[in-house]
């Protein structure tokens, strides 16, 4: 797969769409076209922490994290930092993201086309994110790597999304405290549920029969729907496909 650009949507909690070539021929003629994959369930881990590693790039380009700061700063400057865009090609670079102004606002950060002959010191390290993206993004889109409902709440605190709430707080709740608050948050977040209660759900399905009626000496037909029940166990894989 011929990948030219990754986009996450959310931050990757609602999903991204992956950007690539695919080629074509016309009257024999070969002609390349961009084709556009959207997933809407949130990315793995491996992909994120790719997205993760872009971040001290940005800044570097940017020179944002060349000024004198403690280490306990360029921590939180890399923390306060989201890359959710890279485009690229064979001998270039993009990346697109933001950073965290005043009033926790959000300010867009996007570098010019990155080339080798840049003499940007980071550039093979950004080939390499490059290179173990696209190889993520294919097992993204084949549903090979899929998140757990438990495992998106933790990056979910981690990333400090919600300020009532900490990774440690969240682990040390009982189980049912701990769905309870994943459903809450999943629901209001990200429009999904989770099986908290593993009860059956109900699915009526339509079956299609016939009632005969006499009208003088003829004999008319009439189709009628009725409905059957039957049980289907909800699975806590329907957390990927759709849920976010």
């Amino acid at each position: 797969m011929n990948i030219k650009k990754i986009e996450l949507q959310g931050g990757g909690y609602k999903g991204a769409n992956v950007f690539f070539l695919t080629q074509t021929f016309k009257q024999n003629r070969p002609f390349l076209n961009e084709t556009i994959e959207k997933r809407k369930n949130p990315i793995h881990g491996d992909m994120e922490k790719l997205f993760k590693d872009l971040r001290v790039h940005l800044l570097d380009i940017y020179k944002i994290n060349n000024i004198r700061l403690s280490e306990a700063e360029q921590k939180t400057l890399i923390l306060e930092t989201d890359v959710h865009s890279i485009e690229f090609d064979n001998d270039s670079f993009v990346l697109k993201g933001e950073i965290e102004g005043t009033d926790s606002k959000r300010l867009p950060l996007k570098t010019y086309k990155v080339q080798e002959s840049d003499d940007y010191e980071g550039y093979g390290e950004v080939r390499k994110i490059i290179d173990e993206l696209k190889t993520e993004a294919v097992a993204y889109l084949d549903g090979l790597k899929v998140v757990s409902d438990r495992e998106m709440m933790l990056r979910w605190l981690e990333a400090r999304k919600d300020h009532n709430m900490t990774k440690e707080q969240f682990e040390a709740m009982d189980e049912q405290g701990q769905k309870e608050y994943m459903n809450k948050t999943l629901s209001a977040k990200f429009g999904a549920e989770i099986d908290t209660d593993n009860e059956e759900d109900d699915i009526i399905e339509e079956e299609e029969s016939a009632v005969e009626f006499e009208v003088g000496e003829e004999a008319i037909e009439i189709p009628v729907k009725a409905k059957k029940e039957k049980k289907v166990k909800a699975e806590a894989s329907n957390e990927q496909e759709g849920a976010f």
